[in-house]
């Protein structure tokens, strides 16, 4: 006892004069306050694991293109680095700059922090308060992944699983707490080892504008920490799912479960994940992950709900709604010389803040433009008119944008020859009043196509058109879209030359007439009971800040950052009328805004949007031979990347290829020098004695099946083995290469390839005899699915892109 008292002393002496290397938790794994393993007391950057990139010329200058985010909602926001003194409170998953750091000689924490869109800071803020982390935390070289235990749809709200704004989970952000309940999984960012609790993101890299999901409770989500799941084989309509262990083994209380005899799990993101495989009474089984089948009812199977499949579809509408296509209508008669520089530059502007601006990365836009005059310039030589409405550029044919820079250099380049026309009532123009409707027409069919966009038209101009009130073709025109698209109207101020004159006046108010009618055509006065600031739409020009209201419009209206929010809640299964509701409630983002998002996401007001996918995630057992397929998720650059399986196996396969006089040698050479690249550097497995398999799974997060193939070599095997089993590898690597780049090439296709009881006719050694000999057909290849185009090995889901691969296919 007393022993133990004096190391107690002892140990704590050392940890306070900081002599001894700690290896103390950190407050939160991810935050920008990690510690390292080994510190000392000085407040150096160099004692956390997270250190800042500084400028050469000013040490405590930042110098990262890299974000943080708030960690924690109501974090304090300091005056400076040392003090109580506080400038304010920071909401939850702030998207912040670092700044500066605090002096040398200061024990601070803090961190100096700014707006993407200011140049100046707004304070000191602790640096466990800031997310550092930008990918995953890793178990290994795995990121780090969890499902969320939830609850069933029956049970009090109480019960329900919630993501919050703080890791003691006791505060919500401004967006409100996440009610979390459809069967998708998040990767793990952040962990506060106090608490228990997990930061949780949809996105595997947390860049603009992805959203942090919330903290939740560590003990409601279960960990998937490997790459393999399960789906039904092709050949089965029905497999079962056991509640436990016992029920496997006996075969009885299953869940049926739909199968895959029409395809469908190759158009599903997710598949069943396995989180472990063992032996029971000798019977092999499965522990995954997945919804039990109380919520989903159709045909007393495991399927989808209508509810599931509304907010799958609302997700695919969703994403299209980050693209966004705008045309600006420019009135180019005599009456606009004088501010039709101004209207250009307004464009211009308009542009040119969408596409630079940081928080809309996540957006494409595509421009175009109209220009409309009157009936008379028809007849000049110079324009390409017809009734009045003249040059144009149209939007361009590729519904994805390319190149956002080129998109936006071309469509500048196409305005700036517009002129506005002299001389008019030389040239015919006998009034004051323009093809105004005859250009909306126009315009609206420039908008046409890439249906799911959001679509804008902005009109600048000064006179109305001669007819007095809309023509009905207008109003079906408008009536004929399904969401149509919204209107700015921005009224350039008077021409000082002419204001005065009865008919000029009469010409500009008419403008003001008509913009506002079309307005009240294409947005609607309220939506769900929430008034539209619809006059917020029609802008005049003589306005001090007329060309700031309307970008910064514009500029509310391209989120993508609340794109991403409503996407999180709906993989999180909340209701889509419910997030709408509170965040027009919140009021932080225009009313038209969430029209259109609504409008384009659930247009007939259908119960699958109204509802909640509620699921009851838990553990179940599955027995393997039992009508399912291990599978393996490999994220597209895991496969097809430069340091991809394919580019591996293809390598290994050249390089032993290349001196086949020494084919032993090279295989070594080849093995060694492709895996040595593919790890970033691990020394080569040869001179570890490790089978390749076990140095594989160490060195690398390459998934490997059960029965290894040819990962089951070591150097010493190597050292022994036969010239002709050399043969027989290289020939069964180089098919599976094949298959690979197959699947790479048409995604949507089963490649056409089968073992064949042929071998060598050399002797194989007991490794050699496992690895089977292949034939593979390239051209005859048959489609996963014969009447659906979306089956596809190749997936995009809330956490990435990437191949559902069959364990068979790996090497």
């Amino acid at each position: 006892m007393q022993m133990r008292l004096i190391i107690t002393f002892f140990l704590g002496i050392c940890l306070t004069l900081g002599q001894f290397p700690v290896l103390l938790a950190a407050e939160i794994l991810g935050s920008c306050a990690e510690k390292s393993q080994s510190q000392s007391q000085s407040q150096s950057q160099s004692q956390y694991q997270h250190q800042f990139p500084v400028s050469k010329d000013d040490p405590l200058e930042i110098s990262t293109s890299l974000p943080v985010r708030v960690l924690r909602q109501n974090a304090e926001l300091f005056l400076a680095p040392t003090g109580a003194g506080q400038s304010g409170r920071l909401d939850f998953d702030t998207i912040l700059e670092p700044n500066r750091l605090p002096p040398k000689a200061s024990s601070s924490t803090r961190i100096q922090v700014k707006r993407s869109t200011e140049q100046r800071p707004i304070g000191w803020i602790e640096r466990r308060d800031l997310l550092c982390q930008q990918r995953p935390l890793k178990q290994g070289r795995l990121e780090r992944r969890a499902f969320i235990r939830t609850q069933p749809a029956s049970q009090s709200a109480e019960a329900q699983v919630q993501a919050y704004g703080d890791p003691a989970r006791r505060a919500c952000p401004q967006r409100g707490c996440s009610p979390l309940t459809r069967f998708q999984h998040a990767f793990v960012f952040a962990e506060d080892r106090n608490t228990g609790s997990f930061l949780l993101a949809r996105h595997y890299l947390l860049g603009d504008p992805f959203p942090l999901v919330g903290w939740v409770k560590g003990k409601e989500t279960i960990e998937w920490n490997s790459r393999f799941a399960l789906r039904p084989k092709d050949d089965r309509e029905t497999v079962y799912l056991y509640p436990t262990e016992q029920d496997a083994i006996d075969r009885t209380n299953g869940y049926p479960t739909v199968g895959n005899n029409d395809g469908r799990w190759y158009r599903y993101p997710l598949h069943v994940p396995i989180l472990q495989k063992f032996q029971e009474q000798g019977v092999p089984l499965f522990r995954v992950s997945a919804p039990t089948p109380g919520v989903l009812v159709s045909d007393a199977r495991i399927g989808e709900s209508a509810s599931e499949f509304g907010a799958i579809e609302a997700l695919n509408r969703l994403n299209r709604l980050k693209n966004m296509d705008i045309l600006f209508l420019l009135d180019g008669s005599n009456s606009m010389s004088p501010f039709i520089e101004q209207a250009k530059q307004a464009a211009k502007e308009i542009a040119e803040r969408l596409v630079r601006n940081l928080e809309h990365r996540g957006n494409r836009y595509r421009f175009g433009f109209r220009v409309y005059r009157d009936t008379y310039a028809d007849n000049l030589p110079r324009l390409d008119c017809e009734n009045g409405v003249c040059e144009g550029r149209a939007m361009p044919s590729q519904c994805e944008v390319s190149s956002q820079e080129g998109e936006l250099r071309e469509f500048l380049q196409a305005m700036e020859p517009i002129r506005a026309t002299t001389n008019d009532r030389k040239n015919g123009d006998k009034d004051f009043e323009e093809q105004l409707f005859a250009g909306v027409r126009q315009a609206l069919t420039d908008l046409k196509g890439c249906e799911g966009h959001l679509k804008v038209l902005i009109i600048l101009g000064d006179h109305g058109d001669r007819a007095d009130r809309i023509p009905p073709w207008i109003r079906e025109e408008i009536g004929r879209w399904r969401v149509p698209p919204w209107a700015y109207i921005l009224q350039m101020v008077k021409n000082p030359s002419l204001s005065g004159r009865g008919d000029y006046e009469h010409a500009y108010q008419a403008f003001s007439d008509q913009g506002r009618e079309l307005i009240k055509l294409m947005v609607p006065e309220q939506y769900e009971g929430h008034r539209i600031d619809r006059d917020a739409l029609f802008i005049s020009a003589s306005q001090n800040d007329a060309k700031k209201r309307i970008v910064d419009h514009i500029d509310r209206y391209t989120s993508s950052r609340d794109i991403e929010a409503l996407k999180s809640a709906l993989q999180g299964g909340q209701a889509l009328k419910s997030f709408l509701d509170a965040r027009m409630q919140q009021g932080d983002m225009p009313i038209l805004f969430w029209e259109r998002v609504g409008r384009n996401l659930c247009p007939d007001k259908n119960r699958s949007c109204l509802t909640a996918v509620n699921h009851q995630v838990t553990d179940g057992y599955i027995r393997d031979n039992a009508g399912w397929e291990k599978e393996v998720w490999l994220r597209e650059e895991a496969l097809s990347g430069d340091k991809g399986l394919t580019k591996l196996l293809g390598a290994i396969v050249s390089r032993t290829a290349s001196n086949p006089a020494k084919l032993r040698e090279s295989l070594k050479r080849a093995l060694a020098k492709s895996i040595e690249e593919f790890t970033g550097g691990e020394p080569p497995f040869t001179s570890s004695g490790e089978e390749l398999d076990e140095f594989i799974r160490r060195a690398t997060d390459l998934p490997l099946r059960d029965d290894p193939m040819f990962f089951q070599y070591s150097g010493r095997n190597l050292d022994t083995i036969d010239r002709c089993e050399i043969r027989h590898l290289l020939g069964y690597l180089s098919i599976r290469k094949e298959i690979l780049a197959s699947i790479e090439n048409h995604p949507s296709d089963r490649p056409d390839y089968r073992i064949v009881n042929r071998r060598p006719a050399c002797p194989l050694g007991p490794k050699g005899q496992n690895i089977p000999t292949l034939e593979f057909h390239p051209r005859t290849r048959q489609p996963l699915c014969k009447d659906n185009k979306h089956c596809s090995y190749y997936r995009t889901t809330g956490v990435g892109k990437g191949y559902w691969l069959p364990e068979d296919l790996l090497p």
